[in-house]
């Protein structure tokens, strides 16, 4: 089974929050971003979970466990 460290359920909602209100204040607002901005918000979106949990997991943290090591 799937063992999330800490920050993984701190950390991805929030931004996967701040995201969704981004595109829903452009939509709301009917902004329409250039390609050059859209093609930087999209890496962003990609890099940065990726940066965040990169720099707040410990690299001995076990990914997979058993059901009953799992910590919730």
């Amino acid at each position: 089974m799937q063992n999330q460290h800490p920050s993984e359920r701190q950390l991805l909602p929030k931004i996967l929050l701040v995201v969704a209100l981004l595109n829903g204040l452009g939509w709301i607002t009917g902004y329409k971003a250039s390609g050059a901005v859209a093609l930087a918000m999209l890496a962003s979106m990609v890099v940065a979970p990726y940066v965040i949990l990169h720099f707040t997991i410990p690299k001995d943290w076990k990914r997979y466990v058993t059901w009953k090591e799992v910590t919730l």
